[in-house]
């Protein structure tokens, strides 16, 4: 619990001052009637001056009646508005209450405040209080202000002055804003993917904290195994926000943004094809026929397969000898020579 109290009783040293003032004036000029009840009524001390006499009376009887409140008034009553403005964690901006006084008499008062309040926290209000005659309800202001570290909280305070308390009060440290978002992803089918803790985006934080990590979680599981090629809204969900530098999840109020994961296919090829002799795919030469396959990566960089169904003919090389005269006739040609 914190108490914070602003007191004051410069009016009673004021009147010491008059006291004392007054009775050094009356020992130089060797008038020491007020001091001396059998010299108070003598021919000679009436030289001292009524207004002198007065003035010592009066102080005199203002110090014995200034310990039973003739300068205090009497508060019959306080209610505290609402907060004017409302704080952001982060912000170190004030806020004030209204404080509404309600008295009998004039003077002078003393304002406690008192709250169970966290660290960064401070009250300020003007103390004591003056309270005219026929004022009354005197209105003051109660600030309260914040270091950007505060944590968000709300707190409750009273503010009193002697026994006369108020009504409970509500100060309130709202939470900043923050929004993160998990990252899209993908994958390529029947392949894992870890999602891991740092795969997101967030907006600015307060007092140079920093998000480090939050939890990943694919909602339908197409992360690990399962799901065929294709997209998948908002499948990944970020949680559980932690932090560094002074980072507590509880002083914000986070968005978390879901991300999508979309499942690439593989790419699997098949070719078929019959060549004389020689037959040149993907880079290599086949002179024999047979099933060839290629791997390679595609476009999402998922393992693909194209496959070549290759025939191979042959030329025939036949020779023959022939002896002829003058001409030979062959293949629908004829030589002679």
């Amino acid at each position: 619990m914190k108490t914070c109290r602003l007191n004051g009783k410069q009016s009673e040293k004021n009147l010491l001052s008059i006291f004392e003032n007054v009775q050094e004036t009356a020992i130089k000029t060797r008038h020491k009637s007020w001091i001396n009840p059998e010299y108070l009524y003598s021919s000679e001390s009436a030289n001292i001056g009524s207004a002198a006499r007065n003035i010592i009376l009066i102080a005199f009887f203002l110090l014995i009646g200034l310990g039973k409140g003739f300068a205090q008034a009497t508060v019959t009553s306080i209610s505290v508005g609402a907060q004017a403005s409302a704080i952001q964690y982060g912000s170190g901006s004030p806020t004030t209450f209204p404080v509404t006084i309600n008295y009998t008499g004039s003077g002078t008062t003393n304002l406690t405040i008192s709250w169970r309040a966290p660290s960064g926290v401070t009250f300020s209000s003007p103390n004591p209080i003056t309270l005219a005659a026929s004022s009354s309800p005197a209105l003051v202001n109660v600030s309260f202000t914040t270091t950007g570290t505060s944590p968000a909280v709300s707190l409750t305070f009273k503010v009193k002055s002697g026994a006369i308390s108020s009504n409970d009060a509500t100060f309130t440290i709202d939470k900043a804003p923050l929004t993160i978002t998990a990252n899209n992803r993908s994958k390529c089918f029947g392949t894992a993917l870890t999602l891991g803790t740092t795969a997101f985006t967030n907006t600015s934080t307060q007092n140079s904290e920093t998000v480090t990590a939050v939890t990943l979680t694919s909602t339908g599981n197409y992360a690990v195994t399962g799901g065929a090629a294709g997209s998948y809204t908002g499948d990944i969900v970020p949680s559980a926000a932690t932090g560094s530098n002074g980072f507590v999840a509880s002083n914000y109020t986070i968005s978390y943004v879901n991300g999508n994961m979309t499942v690439n296919a593989s790419t699997y090829g098949s070719t078929s094809d019959t060549a004389c002799d020689t037959y040149s795919w993907n880079g290599n030469t086949y002179t024999t026929s047979g099933v060839y396959t290629y791997s390679y990566s595609n476009g999402y960089q998922c393992a693909s397969v194209d496959t070549l169904n290759l025939t191979i003919n042959y030329g025939t090389h036949n020779a023959s000898s022939e002896t002829a005269c003058e001409t030979y006739s062959w293949n629908g040609s004829t030589y002679t020579t």
